[in-house]
């Protein structure tokens, strides 16, 4: 069998009555326990133990954090404190609302590597070296046998000069051969060319 609890029995749900009523059914700060609101913390401390249970909350408007939200409305402010341990005014303790930071998230992936940039000018040339050093002088040449000179005029006005170093080689011995050619006016002598013959 239940146990007896004192006051008033109430056998249905409190209602308005009808939907299109708008007035309160009861205020909250009349009630014992849940949660009150009141304007600072004379007021909080002002309610009366019969209305207090622990564990209640009690929201203030006016002890604001930020000084500025007692004239700003745009800024929210307020406290909000919550009976600790016991029902007396040194058991309201302040609540925080604020959660506590959650996990950094993991890092993204690498970007892709950008385009390689364009090439750079060419540097300036470098300065000139040292001139080297002279070489060694060459070895005398051998000295040459008794040559001979032999001069020639072909059937079209071609003078030939020709170096033997041995005139009975004949052509063979032919050194160098030089050509000078005189035009029908006798007046204009013309180089033909030098040929130079090599041994072997």
């Amino acid at each position: 069998m239940g146990e007896s609890i004192a006051g008033t029995i109430i056998a249905a749900q409190i209602t308005t009555g009808n939907t299109d009523n708008t007035f309160s059914i009861g205020d909250t700060n009349q009630m014992q326990g849940g949660h009150h609101q009141v304007a600072d913390l004379v007021e909080r401390d002002a309610i009366t133990t019969e209305r207090r249970r622990e564990g209640m909350l009690c929201y203030v408007i006016s002890n604001s954090p930020n000084p500025s939200a007692d004239t700003d409305p745009s800024v929210i402010g307020g406290a909000l404190y919550r009976l600790v341990g016991g029902i007396t005014n040194d058991h309201w303790v302040e609540v925080s609302l604020s959660g506590s930071s959650g996990t950094s998230g993991t890092s993204g992936s690498s970007g892709t590597s950008g385009l390689s940039g364009t090439s750079g000018s060419s540097g300036s040339s470098g300065s000139s070296g040292i001139d080297g050093a002279s070489g060694s002088s060459g070895t005398s040449g051998t000295s040459s046998t008794g040559g001979a000179i032999n001069l020639d005029v072909t059937e079209d006005n071609m003078i030939v000069k020709t170096i033997y170093d041995d005139p009975s080689a004949g052509e063979d011995g032919a050194l160098e051969q030089t050509g000078i050619r005189i035009d029908d006016d006798n007046n204009l002598i013309l180089l033909a060319g030098t040929k130079l013959i090599l041994d072997g």
